[in-house]
């Protein structure tokens, strides 16, 4: 393909193509190289993406889990190509994950547009944050923000945020930290303190608003829907559990009452997912409980949009983990990963026999996004020829479908 073709029509050529041929196609000039890596084309190439995955009603998941509770540092993570009937190994593909942290196993915080955020963030000093495209082996560690240490307040709990932000074309880490009073993590000294990270100016800064009181513990779920970050926590009082949020756009924090039956539930027994651009809200009030209860806000900030979507008798099923596109819940059970469809109450096995411990399951764009940035991480030859297999075939379904 000559190097002069119009770089309009180069773009319409390059967006139809796989993530892991365009990655391929940096190396034919310069020209191409600079166009690839560019903003803009990474941004148009995402939307694309996003594009067909709505039409297509196609999307792909990123489930992290230990494969030996006495290994704990042993995290896998596994990205697996999904529709609302396909079992979950049918096309799939195991991520290297190289990060070791001080804490020895990281979280997920949130993934958006093909990044992941990962944070090591259990109650100590070290609190690593790491932004990680694993489809194209990208990642970029962010630098500590300056944070009054231990030794002058005591015990701290970090909270991570991670969003995209519209208006600046901007990915933004929040992180709040608590200054607690006491080893009971109810108290707080102080007011928590807030730092915001952009990718765009590479470095923290402090926020100017006035964080509320509300406690969100480290380990809380996250749900990004629009512009906002969005956590359950419990208010100043310690009383009522609400919806804590920030707007990435206009930097502020805003928060939103839980329905009459929640609002009274401890905190650590709901948890949020973010489902076709709305709010779920998971609440399974015991370990042992055989209910879920699951409410969904339509369009989120609109109270009267809030309903109960499903009520679950998940005796001998397990525990809630992720809501596939057609509605069905997904649950880690002593077997496996299975998916329970409330609308025909049907069970179906996801295939996945061996993931049993501490499993998260997230929904996943692959993107180029940090390809013009970021650190490389270096793959087996074998995993590269599976990645780039797979990303092939995927590409091919997806312009057999569009």
């Amino acid at each position: 393909m000559p190097d002069n073709l119009p770089e309009e029509l180069l773009i319409e050529i390059l967006i139809r193509l796989p993530i892991y041929t365009v990655v391929q196609f940096r190396c034919v000039s310069k020209s191409w190289c600079s166009l690839i890596t560019s903003p803009n084309f990474i941004n148009t190439y995402l939307n694309r993406t996003l594009f067909v995955s709505e039409s297509n009603n196609t999307h792909s998941l990123l489930i992290r889990h230990l494969a030996d509770i006495e290994i704990r540092h042993q995290d896998h993570y596994t990205r697996h190509w999904s529709n609302n009937d396909d079992p979950l190994d049918s096309h799939h593909f195991e991520l290297q994950f190289p990060f070791r942290g001080f804490n020895k196993s990281f979280r997920i915080v949130s993934s958006c547009n093909g990044l992941v955020c990962l944070s090591n963030d259990l109650y100590c000093i070290m609190n690593n944050v790491i932004v990680w495209n694993p489809i194209i082996n990208k990642s970029l560690t962010l630098p500590l923000p300056r944070i009054s240490t231990y030794w002058l307040h005591g015990l701290a709990n970090h909270v991570v945020g991670f969003g995209f932000d519209p208006k600046t074309i901007d990915y933004k880490v929040l992180k709040l930290t608590y200054f607690e009073e006491g080893p009971d993590h109810f108290r707080l000294k102080k007011l928590p303190s807030v730092k915001l990270y952009s990718h765009r100016l590479g470095s923290w800064r402090d926020i100017r608003v006035v964080a509320p009181m509300h406690l969100v513990h480290y380990n809380s779920s996250q749900a990004f829907v629009g512009e906002t970050i969005i956590w359950v926590a419990v208010d100043k009082n310690r009383s009522n559990a609400l919806i804590l949020s920030f707007d990435l756009r206009d930097e502020v924090f805003g928060e939103l009452n839980l329905s009459k039956s929640l609002v009274k539930m401890n905190s650590l027994t709901l948890s949020i997912v973010e489902f076709r651009k709305s709010l779920v809200v998971f609440h399974e009030p015991h370990i042992s409980s055989s209910k879920c209860f699951v409410w969904v806000m339509k369009e989120y900030g609109k109270v009267e949009s809030r309903t109960k979507l499903y009520t679950i008798d998940t005796v001998g099923m397990g525990e809630v983990r992720f809501l596939r596109r057609n509605g069905a819940v997904v649950l880690s059970s002593k077997n496996g990963l299975i998916a329970y469809n409330p609308k025909n109450q049907r069970l179906r096995d996801l295939g996945l026999h061996d993931v049993h411990f501490l499993v998260c399951v997230h929904a996943y764009i692959p993107s180029l996004v940090l390809l013009g940035k970021g650190n490389e991480i270096l793959v087996s030859q074998a995993k590269s020829r599976d990645l780039q297999k797979l990303l092939t075939e995927e590409g091919n379904v997806e312009e057999e479908k569009h």
